[in-house]
């Protein structure tokens, strides 16, 4: 009986972190969100803007972000990402920096 229980609190943790996977990265924005809250800038992730500037044929698109982030060890403003799509429904951003 005990068994059963843990493993269906298992269950239901491991669905709610694969759902929330999906959830993050479904669309191109929330990607780009996602990526910029996990590396350090919630705030930024939370209130900024995001608009896409060029699309290419094999998908990637690259966006920029309305109030920047600055990295700290470079002190370079991080506003250029291009995301790519993956199983074409997820996708996932990387900084470009052109």
């Amino acid at each position: 009986m005990k068994a059963k229980k843990v493993n269906l609190i298992l269950g239901w943790a491991l669905g709610i972190v694969i759902g929330a996977f999906f959830l993050l990265h479904i669309s191109t924005e929330a990607a780009l969100h996602t990526h910029l809250f996990f590396s350090g800038h919630p705030l930024i992730a939370i209130t900024s803007d995001v608009s896409p500037v060029e699309f290419f044929e094999n998908g990637e698109i690259i966006y920029e972000v309305e109030n920047p982030p600055v990295d700290s060890a470079t002190q370079t403003t991080l506003d250029r990402f291009t995301l790519e799509p993956a199983m074409d429904f997820l996708y996932f951003a990387k900084y470009t920096g052109v």
